[in-house]
Protein backbone atom coordinates (compact mmCIF):
# COMPACT_ATOMS: atom_id res chain seq x y z
CA UNK A 1 0.00 0.00 0.00
CA UNK A 2 1.63 3.08 -1.22
CA UNK A 3 1.36 6.29 0.68
CA UNK A 4 2.12 9.63 -0.51
CA UNK A 5 3.11 12.43 1.60
CA UNK A 6 1.47 14.79 -1.09
CA UNK A 7 -0.25 15.05 -4.80
CA UNK A 8 3.78 15.75 -5.83
CA UNK A 9 4.67 12.70 -3.77
CA UNK A 10 1.91 10.90 -5.60
CA UNK A 11 2.44 11.82 -8.82
CA UNK A 12 5.88 11.23 -9.08
CA UNK A 13 6.11 7.98 -6.58
CA UNK A 14 3.34 5.88 -6.34
CA UNK A 15 1.69 6.22 -9.88
CA UNK A 16 4.88 4.78 -11.56
CA UNK A 17 5.77 2.15 -8.15
CA UNK A 18 1.78 0.79 -8.15
CA UNK A 19 2.03 0.67 -11.75
CA UNK A 20 5.34 -1.53 -11.98
CA UNK A 21 3.74 -3.38 -8.81
CA UNK A 22 0.66 -4.52 -10.24
CA UNK A 23 2.30 -5.06 -13.60
CA UNK A 24 4.26 -7.70 -11.61
CA UNK A 25 1.60 -9.26 -9.90
CA UNK A 26 1.01 -7.73 -6.52
CA UNK A 27 -2.29 -5.82 -5.44
CA UNK A 28 -2.19 -2.03 -5.09
CA UNK A 29 -4.09 0.15 -2.62
CA UNK A 30 -2.88 3.56 -1.90
CA UNK A 31 -3.87 6.32 0.67
CA UNK A 32 -2.68 9.90 0.67
CA UNK A 33 -2.20 10.03 4.24
CA UNK A 34 -0.88 7.93 7.68
CA UNK A 35 -4.32 8.00 9.26
CA UNK A 36 -6.16 7.28 5.92
CA UNK A 37 -3.55 4.35 5.34
CA UNK A 38 -4.10 2.80 9.11
CA UNK A 39 -8.06 2.92 8.63
CA UNK A 40 -7.51 1.20 5.48
CA UNK A 41 -5.67 -1.77 6.87
CA UNK A 42 -7.61 -1.91 10.15
CA UNK A 43 -10.93 -2.51 8.27
CA UNK A 44 -9.37 -4.49 5.44
CA UNK A 45 -7.55 -7.63 4.81
CA UNK A 46 -3.76 -8.01 6.15
CA UNK A 47 -1.38 -6.71 3.53
CA UNK A 48 2.40 -8.11 2.64
CA UNK A 49 3.49 -4.42 2.43
CA UNK A 50 3.38 -1.07 3.20
CA UNK A 51 5.25 1.72 1.31
CA UNK A 52 5.54 4.91 3.39
CA UNK A 53 6.87 8.11 3.14
CA UNK A 54 8.37 9.32 6.20
CA UNK A 55 6.92 13.23 6.19
CA UNK A 56 2.94 12.76 5.73
CA UNK A 57 0.62 15.81 6.00
CA UNK A 58 -0.86 13.60 9.15
CA UNK A 59 0.97 11.63 11.07
CA UNK A 60 4.78 11.02 11.23
CA UNK A 61 5.42 7.59 9.19
CA UNK A 62 7.53 6.05 12.41
CA UNK A 63 3.63 6.39 14.08
CA UNK A 64 2.41 4.57 10.57
CA UNK A 65 5.34 1.88 11.23
CA UNK A 66 4.58 1.45 14.93
CA UNK A 67 0.98 1.07 14.62
CA UNK A 68 1.05 -1.25 11.34
CA UNK A 69 3.93 -3.63 13.49
CA UNK A 70 1.62 -3.95 17.01
CA UNK A 71 -1.58 -4.62 14.24
CA UNK A 72 -0.11 -6.74 11.74
CA UNK A 73 3.86 -7.42 12.69
CA UNK A 74 4.20 -9.79 9.39
CA UNK A 75 3.45 -6.81 7.14
CA UNK A 76 6.66 -5.32 6.21
CA UNK A 77 7.44 -1.41 5.69
CA UNK A 78 9.21 0.10 3.52
CA UNK A 79 9.97 3.78 4.07
CA UNK A 80 10.66 6.19 1.65
CA UNK A 81 12.14 9.48 2.32
CA UNK A 82 13.72 13.14 1.04
CA UNK A 83 14.46 13.88 4.24
CA UNK A 84 17.14 10.85 4.73
CA UNK A 85 19.04 11.27 8.03
CA UNK A 86 20.63 9.17 11.35
CA UNK A 87 17.41 10.62 12.89
CA UNK A 88 14.66 8.70 10.93
CA UNK A 89 16.75 6.09 9.60
CA UNK A 90 17.69 4.73 13.00
CA UNK A 91 14.09 4.58 14.42
CA UNK A 92 12.89 3.75 11.17
CA UNK A 93 15.20 0.19 11.24
CA UNK A 94 15.02 0.01 15.04
CA UNK A 95 11.10 -0.39 14.46
CA UNK A 96 11.60 -3.34 12.11
CA UNK A 97 11.10 -0.92 8.52
CA UNK A 98 11.98 -3.77 5.98
CA UNK A 99 13.87 -1.08 3.45
CA UNK A 100 14.90 2.95 4.22
CA UNK A 101 15.24 4.15 0.58
CA UNK A 102 16.14 7.89 0.01
CA UNK A 103 14.58 10.25 -3.02
CA UNK A 104 14.84 10.68 -5.57
CA UNK A 105 15.39 6.35 -5.93
CA UNK A 106 15.69 4.36 -8.86
CA UNK A 107 12.51 2.16 -9.30
CA UNK A 108 14.79 -1.04 -9.81
CA UNK A 109 15.78 -0.56 -6.41
CA UNK A 110 12.15 -0.81 -5.05
CA UNK A 111 11.32 -3.38 -7.32
CA UNK A 112 14.44 -5.54 -6.28
CA UNK A 113 13.39 -5.47 -2.76
CA UNK A 114 9.22 -6.46 -3.39
CA UNK A 115 10.88 -9.48 -5.63
CA UNK A 116 13.62 -10.56 -3.74
CA UNK A 117 11.41 -10.51 -0.59
CA UNK A 118 8.23 -12.36 -1.73
CA UNK A 119 9.36 -14.36 -4.81
CA UNK A 120 11.73 -16.02 -2.71
CA UNK A 121 9.50 -16.10 0.68
CA UNK A 122 12.54 -15.12 2.60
Amino acid sequence: MPVSSSSTTTGTCARPSRHLLEHDGYAVDTATGGLAALERLAGGPTVDAAIVDLKLPDISGLTVLEAIKTSSPETEVIFLTGYASLTTAIPALNGEAFAYLTKPFEIDLLMGRCRRRWRSGA
